[in-house]
């Protein structure tokens, strides 16, 4: 037996991107926001998991995948094209999409109310719901954007 936390009902009828969804712990989800993963998603996921699981926060990234030019070199179609956590503390990251993601925390209040705030800055995110006091960014390719 297992849990089901979206797709078991007719309402749930927006898309989630495997590609998008990620555990930080077992407290905090990442998810992507874009084409393949819609808000409404999203919400339904934290809603149902906050309810029924230990799930405290979600980070949502939201990028535009379409947004890229042909004579950029990447095409970001979900967030594991362009980020892997590899430790409790660090996380691979292709560094040329950082200007171009939105950050926002979502979370239930005392009432059992979600919350909404924009973040901004993405690793300050991180560091936050991690309760950490500094994460390690491991830049994919360095500083090279065709290593990359």
């Amino acid at each position: 037996e297992y849990d089901t936390w979206y797709g078991n009902s007719e309402e749930h009828t927006t898309p989630l991107e495997g590609g998008n969804v990620f555990p930080l712990s077992k407290n905090i989800l990442l998810i992507g926001l874009n084409e393949r993963t819609h808000a409404q998603t999203i919400l339904t996921i934290a809603q149902n998991m906050m309810k029924q699981s230990e799930l405290t926060d979600v980070l949502v990234l939201q990028f535009n995948n379409t947004k890229l030019t042909k004579g950029d070199l990447g095409f970001y179609v979900h967030v594991d094209t362009f980020f892997t956590m590899v430790d409790y503390d660090a996380f691979l990251f292709y560094p040329d999409i950082e200007d171009s993601l939105n950050v926002f925390h979502l979370w239930k209040d005392d009432g059992g109310t979600i919350k909404t705030s924009k973040e901004s800055n993405l690793f300050e995110a991180f560091k936050k719901v991690l309760k950490l006091k500094s994460i390690r960014i491991i830049k994919v390719g360095g500083d090279d954007p065709i290593r990359s």
